[in-house]
């Protein structure tokens, strides 16, 4: 049973960063921003993600 809720839980947190990096770099730019600040919020997004499987794994 926790390996079935192990991998719909990794599936959806992968889904979440799909959508993040499509969202990321297909939505449009305003005037000041720069592939830096595209690729700082694919970073930001991806630290968050890992912390929060890091954080839930531990704790079961």
């Amino acid at each position: 049973m926790a390996g079935i809720l192990y991998t719909v839980y990794a599936a959806a947190v992968l889904l979440l960063a799909l959508a993040g990096v499509v969202f990321v770099f297909t939505r449009e730019g305003g005037s000041g921003e720069s592939a830096w600040s595209r690729w700082s919020t694919v970073v930001a997004l991806a630290v968050f993600l890992v912390g929060l499987v890091v954080s839930t794994l531990s704790m079961a």
